[in-house]
């Protein structure tokens, strides 16, 4: 592992169970004990409590593992809320992406107001802590594992993925969109089937639209220009972002493979997408789930035609398939 970022990129893909082993051996690290996992249910992030090693102090930790969004104000006065309940007066709250200015002005003030300390650490300090801490070498040694008693066998679950996951998205038509980044090849799939489209079904993330003509200006950072005026939000990673297309797939009923994984070629061979339109102009989709969506409007109308078979259309006597005839034949 040569450097911080690359090590917090690695984090940030875990998968949960790996995700809950790393924040358990940063616990330690952070000369704590008697790390125990606690199931709250406020929300679907990390919780547990440790004791402190100096002053046996008990103390709350959350983890967030967000790709890129900032932790907000709003849950670190979540979190002091929850403190509160567990009536404890410190807590730690780690996330592999950073603190808003908000959020660490909050936490000042909490000190000095109520007594409530909380500790921010952010990617940078918990992969400093991790890489202080563990041993990474090379492709061919193995990871030195620290002797964690209270973590039992479970600690071998704890691993460095070598490589980040990508997304791949095929089309019926044979186009395909695999990225080096994620974001792009999602933001390629969604204008290929159509912003407009897939705004209608009203999917959000953090609370905002997927895909908008209105750029939040609570999260600009993150929200990406698309083609005719359209806002797309990348705030989710990799793993959100392939359950979003999925559930694309599903409600529009489109016959499109998505795929996650490690191995993808992201090779000049594989087609790109660029500056096309928004939308496929012409997509016909069938009750057995069939889709026909060509290049342009008339390779989607001949492809249709086709499919439908020219016979059974010609006998509706339009004047239209007459002029196509010779064209469609040929193709067959």
């Amino acid at each position: 592992m040569n450097t911080d970022n690359e090590l917090i990129e690695l984090i940030k893909n875990y998968n949960y169970d790996d995700f809950k082993m790393c924040i358990a051996r940063l616990s330690t690290y952070l000369d704590y004990y008697e790390y125990k996992l606690l199931n709250l249910k406020q929300d679907d992030n990390l919780y547990a409590t440790a004791i402190e090693n100096t002053h046996k102090h008990k103390c709350l930790i959350t983890a967030r593992q967000y790709s890129i969004l900032n932790v907000s104000q709003e849950e670190l006065i979540n979190f002091v809320h929850i403190l509160k309940i567990q009536n404890l007066k410190q807590g730690i709250f780690i996330t592999t992406s950073k603190f808003s200015k908000e959020a660490t002005l909050y936490a000042n003030e909490i000190k000095k107001n109520e007594g409530i300390t909380i500790f921010l650490i952010d990617g940078n300090v918990m992969s400093l802590y991790l890489k202080q801490n563990d041993s990474y070498e090379n492709d061919k040694d193995t990871k030195k594992i620290s002797n964690i008693s209270h973590l039992g066998n479970d600690e071998n679950k704890y691993k460095i993925r070598e490589q980040k996951k990508l997304l791949r998205v095929t089309f019926p038509d044979g186009t395909v969109f695999c990225d080096k980044n994620a974001s792009q090849t999602f933001i390629q799939a969604i204008n290929y089937i159509g912003a407009d489209t897939v705004a209608k079904l009203g999917l959000e993330v953090c609370h905002i639209p997927l895909v908008s003509q209105n750029a939040n200006e609570k999260y600009k950072e993150y929200i990406k220009s698309i083609n005719n005026g359209w806002f797309i939000a990348i705030i989710s990673d990799t793993e959100q972002k392939f359950r979003q297309l999925l559930s694309i797939k599903k409600q529009l009923g489109l016959n499109m493979i998505v795929e996650i994984g490690h191995n993808f070629s992201t090779s000049s061979n594989t087609k790109k997408y660029k500056k096309k339109k928004s939308k496929v102009d012409l997509m016909v989709t069938f009750t057995n789930g069939h889709i026909i969506a060509g290049k342009n409007p008339i390779e989607t109308f001949i492809n249709f035609i086709i499919y439908i078979g020219i016979e059974k259309i010609e006998k509706k006597n339009l004047l239209v398939i007459n002029s196509h005839r010779r064209k469609l034949k040929t193709q067959k």
